[in-house]
């Protein structure tokens, strides 16, 4: 009976996440700022009730990556560089805590595979940044995401390559939608700023709740696997 209440209770977070990602796509399609507000913040938080919900371990830093989230999302919504500053700041913190957590549930199997696909990553990332109009004030920031989406990126690819199991599965997926994300957060913060791109903001929140949710996925995964 407990169980069956659990699935019930699970089922209804499942569907309240993503009638909320929806509503937020929708609102960032019409820019419409009061719902945007609410919902942005409330995807990440929502996210935390499933993830408490299937979790075994309950990570304290996941928990901790998906408040970071929320608190990313608020500063990215405003136009104007001291918030997109304090986004960086926000999302940097948020790509080490993850990075943190990632080295925690999985090894790097291969060390030749993980610098080759690390300096991959990095050579796109330092050609997304050298292309880009980025403030000075944000270089060192900027450098230092690149530097650690691009391990992210080298732990999954490399891991992915030696074992395609389920886990690795979910790890590239979510680092992929990651990476189409930067590219999307890097033309329209640094390249068009001066334009009107209302089709990129709903394209970066549907990359953004994918890649979280396939992060959870991976994290979940991963602490069945270490508590079997």
């Amino acid at each position: 009976m407990l169980q069956k209440l659990k699935h019930i209770y699970f089922k209804g977070f499942f569907i309240s996440f993503f009638l909320i990602a929806i509503s937020e796509i929708i609102a960032e399609f019409f820019s419409y700022n009061p719902i945007i507000y609410v919902t942005k913040p409330l995807i990440p938080l929502s996210l935390m009730l499933l993830y408490w919900m299937s979790s075994c371990v309950k990570s304290k830093l996941f928990i901790a990556i998906l408040l970071c989230s929320a608190i990313t999302n608020l500063f990215f919504i405003p136009h104007t560089s001291k918030m997109l500053l304090y986004g960086v700041m926000s999302f940097t913190v948020l790509r080490l805590l993850m990075l943190v957590l990632i080295l925690k549930l999985v090894k790097v199997r291969n060390l030749f595979l993980f610098f080759t696909a690390t300096l991959l990553f990095l050579g796109i990332f330092t050609y997304l940044y050298l292309e880009s109009n980025a403030p000075s004030d944000s270089t060192l920031l900027l450098i230092f995401h690149n530097f650690m989406i691009s391990i992210f990126g080298g732990v999954a690819l490399s891991n992915y390559i030696k074992n395609d199991n389920q886990q690795n599965s979910y790890l590239l997926i979510c680092y992929l939608l990651f990476m189409g994300l930067q590219l999307i957060i890097f033309v329209e913060k640094y390249s068009l700023q001066n334009s009107n791109n209302t089709i990129l903001r709903p394209i970066a929140m549907i990359l953004n709740i994918l890649a979280f949710y396939s992060f959870y996925k991976f994290v979940v995964f991963s602490e069945n696997i270490k508590q079997q």
